[in-house]
C-alpha cells in the first residue's frame, strides 16, 4: 500500500480513525452524499469538516458502519422519547379532565360536595372542595407524580 503520505495523497486513509484502508468512501462523492456522511459527522461527532481543509476526505467502511449505527440509535432514542412524552401528556390530560369535571359539578351545584359525593383518587376518603381547588392549582407533572406514588402505595399495601 505504501507510505502514510502516499495513503493521504491517494485517499486510502480514513478521516475518522486515521487507519489506512484499501476500501474507503469519499465523503463528498456520490456514495458519500447518498449516505449523508458529512451531515451525520457534523451532527454526531466533534469533528469539523470542510471541503477545502487539508485532511483526508475519505472514510473507511468500519467507521461508516459505526456512524450509521449511531444514527439509528439516535433515531430510536428520539422516537422513544416522543412516544413516552405523548403517553405522559395523555395521562396528564386525563387527570386534568377528571379534576375539571369534578370542579364543574361543584360549580354547577354551587355548594361543596357532601361527604359521600365522591372519593379521593388514591383511597376512599371523602373529597373536600379545598382538595379540588388544590388540584387545579397543581401542575400536571405534580399530579402525575402524586398519582404514581399513590398507585405504588396501594400496590405495596396489597402485596
Amino acid at each position: 500500500m505504501g507510505s502514510l503520505e502516499g495513503a493521504i495523497m491517494t485517499g486510502f486513509i480514513c478521516r475518522l480513525c486515521s487507519k489506512m484502508n484499501h476500501c474507503v468512501i469519499h465523503m463528498y462523492g456520490e456514495e458519500g452524499r447518498r449516505l449523508k456522511l458529512v451531515s451525520r459527522i457534523r451532527e454526531y461527532l466533534p469533528v469539523k469538516i470542510e471541503p477545502n481543509d487539508p485532511l483526508p476526505k475519505t472514510i473507511c467502511r468500519q467507521c461508516i458502519y459505526r456512524l450509521q449505527c449511531h444514527h439509528r440509535l439516535m433515531r430510536q432514542i428520539t422516537l422513544a422519547r416522543k412516544r413516552l412524552s405523548k403517553k405522559i401528556l395523555e395521562r396528564q390530560l386525563v387527570q386534568m379532565e377528571t379534576v375539571q369535571e369534578r370542579v364543574h359539578v361543584f360549580q354547577r351545584e354551587g355548594t361543596p360536595p357532601p361527604n359521600n359525593y365522591n372519593t379521593h383518587p388514591s383511597d376512599s376518603r371523602p373529597i373536600q372542595s379545598d382538595y379540588l381547588t388544590s388540584q387545579i392549582e397543581r401542575s400536571p407533572s405534580q399530579i402525575v407524580s402524586d398519582t404514581e406514588q399513590a398507585i405504588q402505595s396501594i400496590l405495596n399495601n396489597n402485596a
